[in-house]
């Protein structure tokens, strides 16, 4: 997957040049990335503009995520050392976590270089946009404010963000959205 991102940094970035020059009413304010995308972010800082990820999980499992790798690169664990653990505490938890039921990505050795080049890259972020709301989360909401491992990060719930009524099973309406995001544009 690595590999597809990275082959599309230049396409995204001569895309979001087009843009600049072919707008006349709006300004390039910031990047909203996808979660999966965090490469895209060096593209934002070579247009000198903010990129804040679109996190699709909960406040509880990004807190999971960036605690894991905290724990991977400082403390030097890796995912053999994981196995043997029976439970981790992670900040954004309010109880300590059966390591069996940590995501495959954190478990498997295979996976181990994957899951640190997305880790870094959320870390990389201006903030985090998650779909969540404080009522819902609100533990791990506040473990972002109070947690050292966690506090230097913004996060921004902006959930919950759904569909309760598509308008046919699995399909989306493509040119809503794009009517959306033009929408967003700030005029000059």
């Amino acid at each position: 997957m690595n590999v597809i991102l990275k082959a599309q940094k230049q396409n995204v970035k001569q895309a979001v040049a087009n843009l600049i020059t072919e707008r006349k009413d709006g300004v390039l304010a910031a990047f909203i990335v996808d979660m999966f995308c965090t490469n895209i972010i060096d593209i934002a800082r070579e247009f000198s503009v903010p990129a804040f990820l679109f996190f699709t999980s909960g406040v509880a499992f990004l807190g999971l995520n960036l605690h894991i790798h905290t724990l991977f690169e400082r403390d030097n664990v890796d995912s053999t050392q994981l196995h043997q653990l029976t439970e981790l505490a992670i900040p954004s938890f309010a109880n300590s976590v059966p390591t069996k039921y940590l995501p495959s990505s954190v478990l498997h050795k295979e996976y181990e270089s994957f899951f640190m080049s997305y880790a870094k890259g959320l870390k990389n972020a201006d903030g985090i946009i998650v779909n969540s709301f404080e009522e819902l989360e609100s533990y791990a909401i506040h473990s972002f404010c109070s947690h050292p491992g966690l506090a230097g990060l913004p996060i921004y719930p902006v959930g919950p963000i759904l569909n309760p009524e598509p308008k046919t099973k699995g399909a989306v309406d493509s040119d809503d959205i794009i009517k959306w995001l033009d929408d967003q544009l700030l005029p000059r």
